[in-house]
């Protein structure tokens, strides 16, 4: 496996659905990955974590304002408060993907 592989889209997961569930329509693959990622993006923006059982944990993270520096020019600048999306990895699939790499 090269370290630059092709990304997931939502089109090839919905060529993938179609190609496991012939009885769907390429439309109707379609709008159920579109109607899953707005699920997965609205309950992120309401604040709550998506747990998925054997692939992982997305979860939201307060970032305080604090001072940095410019790496350029060494100047001091504010850092401002954000929101930070972060991702844990369930063992199951942490184990996968160490087995993977042997």
């Amino acid at each position: 496996m090269s370290k630059r592989s092709e990304a997931l889209t939502t089109i090839s997961l919905a060529e993938q659905m179609n190609a496991a569930l012939p009885d769907l329509t390429n439309r109707q693959a379609s709008d159920v990955v579109n109607d899953i990622v707005d699920i997965l993006q609205e309950t992120l923006v309401a604040g709550r974590e998506i747990k998925i059982s054997g692939f992982g944990k997305f979860y939201l993270k307060d970032k305080n304002a604090r001072k940095g520096r410019n790496p350029q020019t060494g100047a001091e600048i504010e850092i401002s408060a954000r929101r930070v999306l972060g991702f844990k990895a369930s063992d199951s699939l942490r184990q996968s993907l160490t087995e993977g790499t042997q």
